[in-house]
């Protein structure tokens, strides 16, 4: 279940996030990573606040879960 219900559409995803082209034209898989590196270029900022607030959430849940776990 595990193959079918995460790996199979984590492979699909990966190789629609690779293609280039049109509806018009169609599309196919050209192992071009630029697309990547753009995203992470336009929404680096964006990107880095995501990891602060993780990071924020992380260790505000861990000072808190600890204590707590020990009552």
């Amino acid at each position: 279940w595990l193959l079918v219900f995460f790996a199979l559409p984590l492979v699909y995803q990966a190789s629609t996030s690779v293609q280039t082209g049109s509806l018009e034209q169609g599309f196919e898989v050209t192992w071009h990573f630029q697309t990547y590196v753009d995203a992470l270029r336009d929404y680096y900022p964006q990107f880095i606040r995501s990891l602060l607030y993780a990071g924020t959430a992380t260790i505000l849940c861990l000072l808190l879960g600890y204590p707590l776990a020990y009552l």
